[in-house]
């Protein structure tokens, strides 16, 4: 795939949402719905690079896209491990075993202890729980692809969707069951709908004919910012709108928001998405998400930091924290990403699919 740069911005979006929420619940209380368009896109884009791969080749390199998802998302997360577990060993923090957080956080199983219990609700790597629902949708939707793409490809839009319904279904009778509100919303098996979306559309798009449907979806996006900044601004309604239709229609939203972005790289969407600080934004998005909640929750531990906002709307000494603490972790993301992620997107070229087209 060509780099689409409106896509970063995307991202962007995404991660301003979900520090938004962690300054302040009260002002952003749905700010949540970042992890909601981060789920969407990675389905979208491991599928269409998958996809390509095997229109292109006539088969998936397994291998060499675990290689590809192993060196682009572990030394920065093997570093983010090491250092919190080090400054809650030794200088303090809201975790009481930093050494389990790590070890849960680097089998990429934070989802299940955080669906389970509450143990790792104020832990500095407990925000792990979404990479651990993405790397689990890793391993498992490949396989499927290929089934898909070998076995059924005139059914595959058909199984996708079954699939997404399933999975909307469980979160339903879930719900209509009282399991706890943190089961539904941490859980892969409950979360993998907002993935396969995104991998439907990719789908979707591999085929010419659907450009102009695309095309037409993207239009559409005003509606949908509109509808991600007033979940942002209002957040979820309780009960069984946030047990199935919420999850469905901020993935929509975020659908339509990827279609105005591949479809119309000149529209007005795509030049805001793309402008340069806003892709630089994007473009440090994973190492930003790792790093902003481990400094947060440890910069309110050690100096005290309320709500971002007092009664009274002022900003005093405690709300400071916050704000430099998210700030610092910009500029820790940033030299993360330079001297860490970077360099091992050279690496990661090596595996990079094949160009040759498959016999005929």
């Amino acid at each position: 795939m060509r780099y689409i740069s409106g896509i970063d911005g995307l991202r962007a979006l995404a991660i301003l949402a979900v520090m938004a929420v962690h300054l302040s619940t009260r002002l952003f209380p749905g700010g949540a719905i970042g992890v909601d368009i981060f789920f969407v896109i990675s389905g979208f884009l491991i599928t269409s690079i998958l996809a390509r791969e095997f229109q292109n080749t006539g088969t998936i390199s397994l291998r060499n896209f675990y290689a590809r998802r192993t060196i682009r998302l572990l030394p920065a997360i093997v570093l983010v491990v090491c250092t919190a577990t080090i400054v809650s060993k030794f200088v303090g923090g809201p975790g009481h075993h930093p050494l389990i957080d790590g070890a849960v956080t680097l089998a990429f199983s934070m989802d299940f202890i955080r669906s389970t219990s509450h143990y790792a609700d104020l832990s500095t790597l407990g925000h792990t729980w979404s990479l651990a629902v993405e790397e689990q949708y890793y391993l498992l939707w490949p396989f499927c692809l290929l089934g898909l793409l070998g076995k059924w490809p005139t059914r595959k839009g058909l199984i996708t969707g079954v699939l997404i319904a399933v999975v909307v279904v469980w979160r339903y009778y879930l719900y209509a069951t009282n399991a706890p509100q943190m089961r539904i919303y941490y859980a892969f098996d409950t979360r993998a709908d907002q993935l396969l979306i995104g991998s439907g559309l990719a789908l979707l798009a591999q085929d010419s004919r659907s450009k102009q449907l695309l095309t037409n979806l993207g239009k559409l996006w005003p509606l949908a910012l509109g509808a991600i900044a007033y979940f942002v601004l209002i957040g979820y309604y309780p009960g069984l709108w946030f047990a199935g239709p919420g999850f469905v229609t901020t993935a929509a939203a975020s659908v339509i928001l990827l279609c105005e972005v591949t479809q119309n790289r000149e529209g007005r969407l795509s030049k805001l998405f793309s402008w340069r600080p806003i892709a630089w934004i994007g473009t440090i998005s994973y190492g930003l998400y790792l790093w902003h909640w481990p400094i947060l929750l440890t910069a309110r531990y050690l100096y005290g930091g309320g709500p971002l906002e007092k009664h009274d709307g002022s900003i005093g000494h405690e709300q400071m924290v916050g704000i430099l603490a998210v700030l610092l972790s910009v500029l820790v993301a940033d030299q993360s990403y330079r001297w860490v992620e970077k360099p091992m997107l050279a690496w990661k070229r090596r595996f990079e699919p094949k160009k040759e087209l498959k016999p005929s």
